[in-house]
């Protein structure tokens, strides 16, 4: 299933209008529906309000879009079990590697800011010890 699907579904299964998804993320429904009928990109800020509003990590959505078992139904409505094998689109790939971008990139930020703390703590251990 592909990421803008998985969105809809996600939202289908909370009961949220498209409307109010739209509303609540600052988007006309108009390009809300675009977005979930994969007329366009999905941006790391935009998925970032999605999941918030799912009660989600991007992350999470993105699990759930690479989930590889699904229920296959009959006209007649007979179930059986099927597998469906997901292939990522070029969009969804870019995504992916900007959001991991961007993680390293805190990473390296936090890891920054903790060897500036401990500096300033040991400055200020060695004063207290003078």
């Amino acid at each position: 299933m592909a990421l803008p699907q998985t969105i809809q579904r996600l939202r289908n299964e909370r009961h949220i209008k498209q409307t109010v998804m739209a509303e609540k993320i600052g988007m006309d429904q108009g390009t809300y529906s675009r977005l979930e009928n994969g007329h366009m990109k999905i941006t790391t800020e935009t998925l970032e309000k999605i999941a918030a509003e799912l009660g989600m990590t991007p992350q999470e959505i993105y699990e759930e879009d690479c989930k590889t078992v699904v229920n296959i139904t009959t006209n007649k409505g007979e179930g059986g079990n099927g597998i469906v094998y997901h292939q990522s689109s070029t969009n969804e790939k870019e995504l992916y590697e900007r959001l991991l971008a961007e993680k390293d990139c805190r990473i390296r930020q936090l890891e920054q800011t903790v060897q500036q703390q401990a500096e300033q703590l040991g400055k200020r251990a060695n004063g207290l010890s003078e």
